[in-house]
């Protein structure tokens, strides 16, 4: 008897726990703003596969995607929408390894797909996300390092380690204009701030990361996975 109350008990508590963090989950999805799927400026479309953004570059006949969308769905309806067919995907490159980011890859199979070297331990499971759950893909890729430049579909990519949102998140820096932030940050009102802290990993080395992208030189829009885009890199990180 002694054993069937503590087990009701220690289910109780998950229950509650599980409640819990449906609540707030919730709360911190709604305060997400991606922008509609759509051309941007200058050959770069942002396709919202519901409360992310993922990003494609066209270049010479082709295009790079800047992570992968939120479910395989999700990308083929935004692609449907933008008139773009799957195989003018050349590669991919991840800002990081959660499934709101990776989901649609079997979408780009015919794709090279580059991940942040420090991402693999969450990639291939070995390092857990949260609690029991991981960020596990099953897909080949290769790995890139911070301040490596690759020049790819017509682009030159630098890629920019920011970790803090998980150990291996990335940002890169397109042709020198163009930032792509994933979750390094939030963009609240034009001004740049560190993602949820109910999502990162390690909140203090994210702000280190943001006062690393905050001091680019050249950057003519900033680009979020979650809270849309800017034209003003001044005023975003002025503070």
């Amino acid at each position: 008897m002694a054993l069937l109350i503590v087990l009701a008990c220690v289910v109780a508590l998950l229950i509650i726990i599980a409640a819990g963090y449906g609540v707030r989950l919730r709360s911190e999805l709604r305060r997400l703003s991606p922008v509609p799927t759509g051309l941007i400026v200058d050959g770069i479309y942002a396709l919202r596969d519901k409360h992310v953004n993922m990003y494609l570059i066209l270049r010479q006949g082709a295009y790079v995607a800047i992570d992968a969308g939120n479910s395989i769905e999700g990308v083929e309806e935004g692609l449907k929408e933008l008139n773009i067919e799957k195989g003018r995907v050349v590669t991919v490159f991840l800002t990081h390894s959660d499934r709101d980011h990776t989901a649609g890859l079997e979408v780009f199979r015919t794709a090279k797909v580059f991940l942040p070297k420090d991402e693999e331990p969450l990639a291939t499971g070995r390092t857990r996300r949260v609690l029991i759950f991981g960020n596990r893909m099953d897909i080949p890729y290769e790995t890139v390092t911070d301040d490596q430049t690759i020049a790819a579909g017509g682009v030159s990519v630098r890629c920019l380690a920011t970790p803090g949102h998980t150990p291996g998140s990335m940002c890169y820096v397109v042709d020198g204009r163009y930032l792509f932030t994933g979750d390094t940050m939030s963009l609240v009102n034009g001004r740049a701030g560190i993602f949820s802290t109910f999502f990162n990993m390690d909140t203090p080395t994210q702000r280190k990361s943001l006062e690393r992208i905050g001091a680019l030189p050249g950057i003519a829009y900033v680009f979020t996975a979650h809270h849309g885009i800017t034209d003003d890199y001044g005023k975003a990180f002025e503070k």
